[in-house]
């Protein structure tokens, strides 16, 4: 059960990394509009610390995608 766990968030790590990147912004810049430092976000793209689903809803406003978007991944990050 917990390499399962531990496969879906570095999922959902990876969701994050390509979100962030689309809308160009640097871990740390993503941090800063948070409240958190860049280390944090670097564990979250990792998949080594589990977010809140309100820290994913910020995250989510943040970065201008829906939350399904981080969750599961789309081909388009960005929101329409």
């Amino acid at each position: 059960m917990e390499e399962k766990q531990t496969e879906i968030w570095s999922r959902i790590g990876a969701n994050l990394r390509n979100c962030r990147q689309v809308q160009g912004l640097t871990q740390e810049e993503l941090g800063n509009r948070l409240g958190v430092t860049r280390n944090y976000i670097c564990s979250l793209e990792k998949g080594k610390c589990n977010p809140t689903v309100e820290r994913i809803w910020k995250i989510s406003k943040i970065l201008d995608v829906s939350m399904e978007t981080i969750l599961r991944g789309t081909e388009d990050a960005v929101e329409d």
